[in-house]
C-alpha cells in the first residue's frame, strides 16, 4: 500500500524545492520513493505553484496542484487535503511524496530531520489506483 507524504517548510518559498533535489541525489535505498514527489509553494498572491526546476512530467504537476487546489479529484480524504493545503500558506513550500516501495517511517524521517511539519495518509488500494490513473492521463 501506497502512503502520500507532506512535508511542509514555513516562511521559505524555495525550501522544499532545494531539500528535495537534495535528497534525489543521496544514495539511500528509500530515495527511489522521491521519483512521486514534487516540490510546491504557495505566491504573494496564495496561489499554489510547482516549482519550476523541478523536472516532471507535466500532467503530474497539474494533479498535484489540482489537488489541493480542488480541481481535480484524486480520491484522497478531503480532511487531508483541507489540512494539507492548510499547511502551505503564503510564502511556504511543501514536498508531496508518494511512497510505494520503501518504509514510509524512513522517508518521513529523513524529511522531519529538515524541520518539516509533517503530514501522513495510508492510501487505500482503490484511492492509489485512482490516483495512479488521474496521474498517468494527465
Amino acid at each position: 500500500m501506497a502512503e502520500m507524504i507532506v512535508a511542509g517548510f514555513k516562511d521559505d518559498a524555495h525550501r522544499a524545492y532545494d531539500i528535495l533535489n537534495l535528497l534525489q541525489v543521496v544514495d539511500e535505498d528509500w530515495a527511489v520513493d522521491l521519483t512521486d514527489a514534487v516540490a510546491v509553494y504557495r505566491d504573494d498572491e496564495g496561489v499554489l505553484r510547482v516549482d519550476r526546476g523541478l523536472a516532471i512530467f507535466p500532467g503530474k504537476a497539474v494533479a498535484w496542484n489540482g489537488l489541493f487546489g480542488a480541481e481535480v479529484d484524486l480520491g484522497i480524504s478531503p480532511r487531508f487535503v483541507a489540512s494539507a493545503a492548510a499547511l502551505i500558506r503564503r510564502g511556504d513550500s511543501a514536498i508531496i511524496a508518494l511512497v510505494r516501495s520503501f518504509n514510509p517511517d524512513h522517508v518521513a524521517a529523513a524529511l522531519e530531520s529538515y524541520s518539516a511539519a509533517l503530514l501522513r495518509w495510508r492510501l487505500t488500494a482503490e484511492q492509489e489506483l485512482r490516483l495512479d490513473a488521474t496521474l498517468r492521463a494527465l
